[in-house]
């Protein structure tokens, strides 16, 4: 054979995304005999840490990116509960001596229970919207696979804005309720709750309202199973945000890594893809190696199987292909059209972390919750906030307390374009302090209030593509081009949190995704499906054109 294979699959990307497709792979090949047991190889960019947007660093209880796990998030789950991770139930206390608290765009604070998951500002009407937003994300449930035919798809049409103000529209045609069993109570909906809800729009997607399709809110929400499921503030069974990870996203990350690659051989670090080149024969991937001593070197990789475990907008703005996806057939185009797209809606999240001396909001009888529509935004940088305590798990008394703050969207652009990390520090704490009502003495080094202050500036990364937490859709995308989301060009599949049916845009998406694209390959290698046919066998003995590799490098098989 001239020209054999490295991998029957390349992976690329070491996100939980390319980890999950990895894992698939070994996985499939304990029921195999030995003969048609398949290779693997994932390429990482980064020669320091695998993770993409789950990162965890300075300490154990700090994740800058994904850290958080829902009950019905099940393929994290079995990862938990497969290599016994260690998790810790998030602070937001079923208990009414507990409060979280709101400020609306009046820089007023409100407090609500925590033994009741539906109070909300707005009242019955904001539980209204709830109701109607869940409902709408049940319908949508049922068209997953292809949501054009869902009887909202009209809605695609329309930004959440859009969407917000004919609600407004319509409350405001109608007489204002006198009591809870006046029907226009659920008539539109009322000032507060449009404030609320924009706010939350913000807290779950890191955009502003006026920049997300109001269909693709509805599909999103449909994943995780309703809107409920990204704004619960109890705890529940639900909840997107009920527990953590003890010790890091890291440790998964971790877990995974050592099970598919036991040996250091199989996961590249410093392979920096640029090219794909792919026909009926396989793949064959250009990447930028990286090695100890910083120096550069090109390696080309030859696959049966290419997955490409990115968010949509990087798939495109880091990678080259031969033949090219926006000259290619209706597939390989509505693919490029769709990475387009979603990179004009990329989340902005600035996701940082205050440290204390000890968690006195607790002792106040406060979660450490906060959702804010405060104004402006350049004295109330925040969306949200969230206690974020660590509780040793060999079972000792917690020793550090933080509380994990977030600045998103347009708040987010401004803070990351027009301010330093130091500012940003004092803006933050300033914020704080005016909700919790703390002095510097009450931080863990009072003496230097701005060293408290920890970030990771994610609309840093936009420039690439990668929005945070996700790439989102703008209108018409997902009716228009949401088919190649998933949808395989010739040998190249796709993976990433943001092409996953269950929880789109976590890290269980991004599992479940790894695994469904892994799947697709296997089946597609053993059945000698097109793009996947044994090397040395006429015509797949020849790589794709244009894809010689360099001199003195020799192709290696794939542990």
């Amino acid at each position: 054979m001239n020209n054999p294979i490295d991998a029957d699959v390349i992976i690329i990307g070491a996100g939980f995304a390319g980890l999950a497709a990895a894992l698939r792979i070994k996985d499939t090949n304990q029921g195999l005999p030995a003969e048609k047991q398949l290779t693997y190889v994932v390429l990482e960019a980064d020669a320091q840490r695998l993770g993409g947007r789950a990162w965890t660093r300075d300490g154990v209880d700090m994740d800058f990116g994904g850290g958080y796990i829902g009950a019905t998030q099940t393929q994290i789950q079995y990862l938990v509960r497969r290599y016994q991770v260690q998790t810790i139930e998030t602070f937001l206390p079923q208990d009414r001596n507990f409060k979280w608290l709101y400020q609306n765009g009046k820089n007023e604070f409100t407090r609500f229970p925590g033994d009741n998951p539906l109070a909300f500002p707005g009242g019955l009407n904001a539980l209204s919207l709830l109701l109607k937003l869940d409902g709408f994300a049940i319908e949508v449930r049922d068209h997953l696979a292809d949501p054009t035919l869902s009887a909202l798809a009209y809605l695609d049409t329309k930004t959440v804005a859009d969407w917000i103000n004919e609600q407004r529209a319509e409350w405001d045609a109608h007489p204002v309720p006198v009591d809870p069993s006046d029907p226009n109570i659920g008539v539109g909906i009322s000032a507060d709750t449009a404030e609320v809800f924009v706010t939350s729009v913000r807290s779950a997607f890191s955009l502003e309202p006026s920049e997300v399709s109001m269909f693709f809110l509805l599909y999103y929400a449909a994943t995780a199973g309703g809107y409920s499921s990204l704004v619960d503030v109890s705890g529940g069974t639900g909840a997107a945000e009920a527990t953590r990870f003890a010790l890091g996203t890291q440790s998964l990350v971790e877990a995974i890594r050592q099970d598919i690659d036991p040996n250091n051989k199989t996961v590249l670090r410093g392979a920096r893809a640029t090219k794909i080149a792919y026909d009926a024969s396989g793949v064959v991937v250009t990447c930028d190696v990286t090695g100890a001593d910083g120096n550069v070197t090109q390696r080309s990789l030859r696959g049966r199987r290419a997955i490409v475990a990115m968010a949509p907008p990087v798939s495109i703005n880091r990678l080259s292909y031969d033949p090219p996806l926006e000259k290619g057939d209706g597939a390989s185009v509505m693919r490029y059209e769709l990475c387009q797209a979603m990179g004009k809606a990329l989340g902005r999240t600035i996701k940082g972390f205050v440290r204390f001396e000890r968690p006195f909001w607790r002792e106040r009888g406060l979660m450490g919750f906060l959702l804010s529509a405060g104004l402006p935004i350049t004295e109330n940088p925040l969306d949200w906030t969230l206690d974020n305590v660590w509780v040793d798990p060999s079972g000792n008394e917690p020793d550090r307390y933080s509380l994990m703050t977030f600045i998103v969207g347009a708040s987010a652009s401004h803070w990351s374009e027009k301010h330093t990390k130091a500012e940003r520090a004092r803006a933050v704490i300033a914020h704080l302090k005016r909700v919790y009502r703390f002095e510097n003495s009450e931080l863990l080094n009072p003496s230097d209030p701005e060293s408290n202050y920890v970030e990771e500036d994610w609309p840093q990364q936009c420039v690439n593509g990668l929005g945070a937490p996700d790439a989102m859709m703008p209108p018409g995308a997902l009716t228009q081009f949401g088919s190649a989301l998933r949808t395989p060009i010739g040998p190249i599949h796709w993976a990433g949190a943001e092409s996953s049916t269950e929880w789109c845009g976590y890290m269980n998406g991004a599992i479940e995704s790894g695994f469904r694209a892994a799947s697709e390959a296997v089946r597609a290698v053993l059945s000698g499906a097109a793009g996947a046919s044994g090397a040395g066998e006429g015509p797949d003995d020849q790589p794709p054109r244009g894809t010689t590799p360099p001199a003195g490098v020799a192709p290696k098989k794939a542990a």
